[in-house]
């Protein structure tokens, strides 16, 4: 895919307009959403770029702001590498993989996958995660999460093997050293998404420091409301200049409050009044899911591999990355009966995400098979 034709032509025109958007941002961001219109497939993706083109329109928007920060401290060929990963690979070409082997193989396909990591089992199987990854990308995934408490630094080999994938690598403050930043600069395709706690500004001027791309994100809860309907977090978040600010739902969280939460972040996304994009980890995943492909779902594997629903993996066996093909558990575990000739699958109502958690889907009915190449 790095080679081909469109994507050689589509990064053409981006380097283009991130050298004007140097000179004027409004204009320059302007302009690089309607290229991204007129290389967008499917009408969900062209509404996307239409409201988001409309949006901008409005001269005092913070995101403005925002543009001419990342400029100031992130170089043009990171932010062209990541965003050609996810912009393109991810949410066009990528996109349109992922609804051709919907159809062939009758199964939903995320368009984003989580990994939580653990370095000793991460060790014993890493085989298995590369596999995993390439499968996916021979799909069309090439957005992942990588979920890593403790030692992020053993997981980059996978962006270092991958690179036309986006990673995004969430972590805790506590685990960002001089050695993880040095080998962060040197992948251009990872964003780093930090826990935000007050006690780590300088962590996160460190990361800005070194020119890195990055983001925050908070977990919360129910006593967390307040703080995130006035505004409150957001405006903590965006005195340490992320590009997203990342709102993840704890285990304790009614689907009713996190559909609040989301609809708070889709408020302010409009309202544009911060200098950070807030997005709900859970809910706006799904969003963009549905966006590709009308049937949203996403996916996580926990620790030993294991595809989790609703929190709870599936059952032994049935869905390891460690004993299966990816698609082979997407089939098994997100299956669709085939539409009818001429009609599409169409939307269906999926059940309420947790944080990094994917959602019970119908079993699917065929058996995939590796294609020779």
């Amino acid at each position: 895919m790095r080679e081909s034709t469109s994507r050689l032509l589509v990064e053409a025109v981006a380097r283009r307009y991130l050298r004007e958007m140097r000179k004027d941002p409004e204009r320059g961001i302007r302009n690089l959403m309607d290229m991204a219109l007129q290389f967008s497939e499917g009408r969900f993706q062209q509404s996307l770029f239409r409201a988001t083109r409309t949006l901008l329109e409005k001269e005092d928007s913070a995101y403005y702001g925002l543009v001419r920060d990342t400029l100031a401290h992130v170089e043009d060929s990171r932010l062209l590498s990541f965003g050609m990963n996810l912009g393109y690979n991810g949410c066009t070409a990528g996109a349109r993989h992922i609804r051709e082997n919907e159809d062939r193989l009758h199964c939903r396909i995320p368009w984003i996958v989580t990994f939580r990591l653990e370095p000793e089992t991460f060790a014993r199987h890493r085989l298995s995660y590369h596999t995993a990854i390439r499968e996916g990308e021979g799909l069309g995934i090439h957005c992942w999460i990588l979920a890593a408490d403790l030692q992020p630094q053993a997981f980059l080999e996978l962006a270092a093997r991958h690179p036309d994938s986006a990673f995004f690598l969430f972590c805790n403050p506590g685990e960002i050293t001089g050695p993880l930043r040095e080998r962060l600069i040197r992948l251009p395709n990872v964003m780093p998404v930090v826990r935000l706690e007050e006690a780590a500004a300088s962590v996160y001027a460190g990361l800005r420091d070194a020119g890195l791309l990055y983001s925050l994100y908070a977990p919360y809860h129910p006593e967390s409301w307040e703080d995130i309907r006035s505004g409150s977090l957001f405006r903590r978040a965006q005195r340490h200049a992320p590009f997203f600010t990342v709102l993840a739902a704890g285990p304790t969280c009614s689907p009713a409050l996190r559909q609040a939460v989301h609809q708070a972040a889709v408020g302010f996304r409009a309202s544009q009044e911060f200098r950070t994009i807030p997005w709900e980890l859970s809910q706006d995943n799904q969003l963009v899911d549905a966006m590709i492909s009308d049937d949203a779902c996403t996916a996580l594997f926990d620790t030993h591999g294991r595809l989790c629903i609703r929190g709870d993996p599936v059952r032994p066996g049935a869905a390891s990355l460690f004993q299966l093909h990816l698609p082979d558990i997407f089939q098994s575990c997100f299956g669709r009966a085939p539409a009818a000739a001429g009609a599409s699958a169409g939307p269906q109502t999926l059940p309420e995400a947790y944080c990094f958690c994917p959602e019970a889907i119908a079993p699917g009915r065929t058996k995939w098979r590796p294609q020779k190449s």
